[in-house]
């Protein structure tokens, strides 16, 4: 609303994990030229494979635990992502995964002037807050026509909510 986009929300069909796909999901470096993990890869592709599969769309995957303690995970400019169990405020963390999706944004404290420190002592939406309500103007600059990502320039934990210690 506030942003001035809207978003369609739909039911996609389900996704049966096959019987060697891991349910309980523990995030860790994804490997070279990926930006998902090897056990959440499985998912991505039956995402793809879905008959209403665009890349102009954006997939949130619900149902999966993490042993990571995230509450989501989307890759910056990816149209995949995950809403993880044990997630509170699933609305909050929907929104920040998809500010790294859509809209391409970094965590705030990723940000040079802010750094580690900042770490959720703000109500900025790209921190780990409850009930974020703001955004910074270069981030409604990057909204307005969202940067280009490079394939080397983020890490995993660059598109993650890890929530240990603002949640619980």
């Amino acid at each position: 609303g506030p942003v001035g986009v809207k978003f369609t929300i739909q039911s996609a069909k389900n996704i049966t994990p096959e019987a060697s796909w891991s349910t309980s999901i523990t995030m860790d470096d994804s490997g070279l030229l990926s930006s998902y993990t090897k056990e959440l890869r499985d998912y991505v592709g039956a995402v793809k494979n879905l008959n209403d599969y665009s890349k102009n769309d954006y997939f949130l995957v619900l149902g999966l635990n993490s042993e990571s303690n995230y509450s989501g995970y989307m890759p910056r400019k990816s149209n995949i992502g995950f809403i993880f169990n044990n997630a509170t405020n699933k609305g909050d963390v929907i929104a920040h995964e998809i500010g790294h999706g859509a809209f391409h944004l970094r965590h705030i404290f990723d940000e040079e002037e802010l750094g580690e420190n900042a770490k959720g002592t703000t109500k900025n939406l790209m921190d780990y807050v409850v009930n974020p309500l703001d955004l910074y103007t270069s981030q409604w600059e990057g909204i307005d026509d969202p940067v280009a990502v490079g394939w080397f320039e983020d890490d995993d934990e660059d598109g993650a909510l890890n929530d240990g210690t603002v949640y619980y």
